[in-house]
């Protein structure tokens, strides 16, 4: 009897078989992408601008990567609570989702939660947890150039890190032009 509660107490699920593939989908007015995650673990990463022409094409690229992927579970942002989605994007998202709720998987819809200033102090937080995307992260633009092509990567991980519950913290030292000890001037 002492043996099986020793094995009990030491006993741990197997992460192969215990680990949920999931597939996070983010689109932006240019471009979709999607953060593919099996467990907390990224496996793969990719963007598309094709897929953004128009809500079919958007939906005949989830369906292609649904099937190559096969995940169980896929996270899309709930449209109808973004703030800053045109019209377009907002199709291309209830496409997307559409195409998950069809399929044998489990899709969810969540609000995306921006916890930090700007998305590139949310780039920069995730490519800490993550450092495979460090190559990815973008610099700050100014107002007159276009939104960075690989911001959709960050806000489809942002995605996945509202059902996987994982919090990033920011690196201020990229960020703050001050030291830590000088409270920073809000703009």
């Amino acid at each position: 009897m002492r043996r099986l509660h020793a094995l009990r107490r030491n006993w741990q699920p197997n992460a192969t078989i215990m680990a949920l593939r999931l597939l996070a989908i983010a689109a932006t007015h240019s471009r979709l992408g999607y953060a593919f995650f099996i467990g907390e673990r990224l496996v793969d990463w990719r963007i598309s601008d094709r897929a953004a022409k128009s809500a079919a094409k958007a939906a005949a690229w989830a369906r292609s990567v649904i099937a190559d992927l096969r995940p169980d579970v896929v996270v899309t942002e709930t449209p109808a609570e973004t703030k800053r989605k045109g019209e377009k994007t907002k199709a291309m998202i209830d496409a997307v989702a559409a195409v998950a709720a069809d399929a044998p998987i489990l899709d969810v819809s969540v609000p995306r939660a921006q916890g930090y200033e700007n998305k590139y102090q949310e780039a920069d937080a995730i490519a800490n947890v993550y450092p495979e995307l460090r190559p990815w992260v973008p610099k700050p633009r100014q107002f007159f150039e276009n939104e960075p092509r690989s911001i959709v990567i960050f806000e489809a991980m942002t995605l996945a890190f509202s059902i996987l519950r994982i919090r990033p913290k920011v690196s201020r030292r990229r960020w703050d032009k001050q030291s830590p000890s000088v409270p920073c001037r809000s703009v």
